[in-house]
């Protein structure tokens, strides 16, 4: 071990006692070289920021599947025909929330917006006012209330409320102080009583609520809670 130590010493002083001769272009082509070795260190840094970014805010943003982007099924258009005109509307019939733990309550949703498409041509069968506009994922948890936004079905305001009472509050235990407790999901199915071509030449018609149904999941567990259909109905006429 003696012998080795002291070959290295003596190999160091050797080596510290030469002269160094490199030539200005071979300096030039080390210093880029360092250069290079540098920058693209510098690339891989700021791609590992970048993608630590992303997956962070991928991870805390809770998605609303507002606008049937790829599924057909999740709206659809009504049309009711009276003696001397039409009246057209879209309707939602699925829509979902989902969040993962420790995700804060969207503050995005809003309203509904009066009066409603259907205004005038379908109304409550008790008391005659316009069919409530209910939202298919609730403002709460960021579901938008637009005439367009896709996220609308008609019922009555009895509906409304067994929709409220028996499924959306389920949900709203979902979360404490404004942030999702696990990962939870809210769906709902809206299967209206009538089709999609109504006619009303004939005088005004009634029908049924429509059934609507909904699952919850919460921390991988699923279960559905299906929603009571309001007692009064609805009743399709010709409007103005």
């Amino acid at each position: 071990m003696t012998y080795i130590r002291k070959n290295i010493a003596t190999n160091n002083d050797t080596n510290s006692s030469k002269p160094v001769a490199q030539s200005n272009a071979g300096f030039a082509d080390r210093r880029q070289s360092t250069e290079e070795q540098i920058a693209q260190r510098q690339m891989i840094q700021n791609s590992n920021v970048h993608q630590r970014i992303v997956s962070k805010l991928g991870s805390t943003t809770p998605t609303v599947q507002l606008v049937p982007q790829y599924s057909s099924g999740l709206t659809r258009s009504v049309t009711v025909t009276g003696n001397s005109k039409t009246k057209s509307f879209e309707e939602c019939t699925y829509n979902s929330v989902e969040y993962s733990a420790g995700d804060n309550l969207l503050t995005t949703g809003t309203g509904t917006e009066t009066p409603a498409n259907w205004a005038t041509w379908l109304v409550n069968k008790k008391g005659g006012n316009n069919a409530s506009q209910l939202h298919v994922v609730n403002r709460r948890w960021g579901g938008l209330g637009g005439r367009n936004d896709k996220n609308i079905v008609p019922g009555s305001p009895a509906e409304n409320s067994h929709h409220l009472h028996e499924a959306e509050k389920e949900f709203d235990k979902c979360f404490s102080a404004g942030k999702a407790i696990n990962n939870c999901k809210y769906e709902c199915t809206v299967a209206p009583k009538y089709g999609q071509a109504v006619n009303v030449t004939g005088g005004p018609v009634d029908y049924g609520d429509p059934t609507i149904t909904v699952s919850i999941t919460d921390n991988g567990v699923k279960k559905a809670y299906p929603v009571t259909d309001g007692a009064d109905g609805l009743t399709f006429k010709e409007g103005t």
